[in-house]
């Protein structure tokens, strides 16, 4: 029994951040989709946000998590609204690594 799981890529990056920059993706339209996933790793603490919005326009629903330096991280949230997107922001030191990769999953 094999299930194929449709998965589209949603954001990545490799860009470094400054201090207390923040990287934030495109919204997308996650009709269809049930999760956003993906993974994260910088050497500088900060904090990653997964947003969802009704209209593209107001980001009603967010989580959030803490990020600590060199921290191997995966993330999995649920979708509940029509459009999604990520955001990152950078703690007070500059970074000289950062890998933010997200995902659309229906499974």
């Amino acid at each position: 029994y094999i299930v194929e799981l449709n998965i589209v890529s949603h954001a990545s990056t490799t860009t470094p951040l400054g201090a207390g920059a923040t990287y934030t993706s495109t919204s997308q339209d996650a009709t269809g989709f049930k999760y956003i996933v993906g993974s994260c790793f910088a050497d500088q603490d900060g904090t990653l946000y997964i947003e969802q919005s009704p209209d593209g326009t107001n980001w009603d629903v967010e989580s959030s998590f803490s990020y600590t330096a060199n921290t191997k991280m995966g993330f999995s949230v649920e979708i509940v609204a029509k459009y999604v997107r990520v955001r990152f922001v950078n703690g007070a030191t500059a970074q000289t690594v950062f890998r933010l990769y997200a995902w659309l999953r229906v499974l």
